[in-house]
């Protein structure tokens, strides 16, 4: 996943089952503007990123 980052900003990655409501995982991005999710299929995920302290949005 890419995304436009904020200098100074730590960011997280939130991943859910498209079936679920809820979010199931996540991993510390930090300052940087992309990761690489292992094992998630994408058709099968939505995922989301947020700004430590902020409010994910899912990008898909």
């Amino acid at each position: 996943m890419r995304w436009n980052s904020q200098p100074g900003v730590s960011y997280r990655v939130y991943w859910r089952e498209s079936s679920s409501s809820v979010w199931q995982g996540m991993v510390e991005a930090g300052e940087k503007n992309e990761v690489t999710i292992k094992g998630k299929n994408k058709d099968d995920h939505v995922f989301a990123v947020g700004a430590v302290g902020g409010v994910p949005i899912s990008v898909g």
